[in-house]
């Protein structure tokens, strides 16, 4: 059988622990920033003690944990776009899939802006082009035409 080369023939680890040291050196080789590492580091180490060292492959565990361990709603989020990031570092280097459904978390990524406006109007907001999660482009159109005295 042939391994792909982004999978690595090495075993998988089984600890949580390890396969978090195994993160954060990634996140440094790929150049992140030291805020960036920083914040997984502190995010994944409660995820580590939740686990006692094991690694969930399912989604609820990992939805319980964000719901009953993350006590800050608002915190969820940014939570679970660190879990999305470990998990993707093991499906890329062990080829295992991520048990994290696929999908937007937060605010939609804005990916450009549309310059064509009607000559006529002033355009207040513009039009924003915006990217959901695994979805096509999606259109999100704000207009506020101002008139002046006699119009």
């Amino acid at each position: 059988m042939t391994i792909p080369e982004n999978i690595s023939s090495k075993q998988k680890p089984e600890s949580s622990a390890e396969l978090l040291r195994e993160f954060l050196s990634d996140c440094q080789d790929r150049g992140l920033a030291r805020s960036s590492t920083g914040t997984y580091k502190s995010h994944l180490r409660h995820f580590v003690d939740a686990f006692n060292g094991a690694v969930p492959t399912t989604w609820p565990p990992l939805e319980l944990f964000l719901t009953k361990r993350i006590r800050k709603k608002d915190a969820r989020p940014r939570v679970r776009k660190s879990l999305q990031s470990f998990y993707a570092f093991i499906e890329r280097k062990y080829g295992d899939r991520s048990p994290i459904p696929r999908g937007q978390v937060g605010r939609p990524r804005k990916i450009g802006s549309n310059v064509g406006v009607e000559p006529n109007y002033q355009r207040f907001f513009g039009d924003k082009l915006v990217q959901g999660g695994g979805s096509e482009p999606i259109r999100i159109e704000f207009h506020i035409f101002i008139h002046g005295p006699g119009s």
